[in-house]
């Protein structure tokens, strides 16, 4: 079985299950990269949390910990029909980062190799790290407590959809998510990632079922590579 669909299908399982117990953060997300330049792929380096806020603040927050070297420089919003419209900066300080990490406001700049997805990848907000982006930009660390760290801050209007509803566009691929990736492993080459639908319940469970004949310790080998 191919251990990328399991990873977004227990993403979705985990995703959901928070939902209902009524936490206000969800960690879970698959990425791919849709440019393939030939570098290493860090999809599973990328860790973003989606956060309930009071007021009516989401935030979104973004981290690279792994060992590939790698720079997040910039970050892409699609908001997609139902959230179009309906979110914004919230204050002067809707961008936030640790120590060493500088992005700033890059309007409605771009994604790159967006267009070739179905439908396109229309940029509603972007932020972006201040030059020199590589240095800027979110690196790459295995240290727990040296993680470079964004978090952007958007606001939802009184009208707006729910919470809930921005997180199953984001598995539903509706709402997504991209990201420009700069000084890639040995060659310091540069891709872009989006966020990966989570499949539908009915393949959620044909997977389950596939499951089946190699028993608990498959599931369990899964599920860890989900905790990484």
């Amino acid at each position: 079985m191919n251990t990328k669909i399991a990873k977004s299908t227990f993403s979705g399982l985990a995703a959901a299950g928070l939902l209902l117990a009524g936490t206000t953060s969800v960690n879970a997300f698959d990425w791919v990269n849709i440019t393939q330049n030939g570098n290493p792929d860090i999809s599973s380096q990328i860790q973003m949390t989606v956060s309930q806020q009071a007021g009516g603040e989401v935030d979104f927050s973004f981290r690279n910990s792994g060992s590939v070297n790698s720079v997040i420089t910039t970050v892409y919003f699609n908001y997609g029909s139902l959230f179009s419209g309906h979110l914004s900066q919230d204050g002067a300080n809707w961008i936030a980062s640790s120590p060493g990490v500088s992005f700033a406001d890059a309007g409605t700049a771009n994604f790159p190799g967006g267009n070739s997805l179905t439908p396109k990848f229309v940029t509603d907000q972007a932020v972006g790290a201040v030059a020199p982006p590589p240095q800027n930009g979110i690196q790459n660390s295995t240290a727990a407590s040296g993680y470079d760290s964004l978090t952007v801050k958007f606001q939802m209007d009184g009208s707006s959809p729910t919470f809930a509803q921005l997180i199953d566009d984001l598995n539903a691929g509706t709402f997504q998510v991209g990201l420009h990736v700069q000084s890639i492993g040995p060659n310091e080459g540069s891709d872009s990632y989006v966020t990966a639908p989570v499949p539908e319940p009915t393949t959620v469970l044909a997977g389950l079922f596939l499951l089946l004949p190699f028993g608990i310790t498959t599931a369990r080998f899964l599920l860890s590579r989900k905790n990484r």
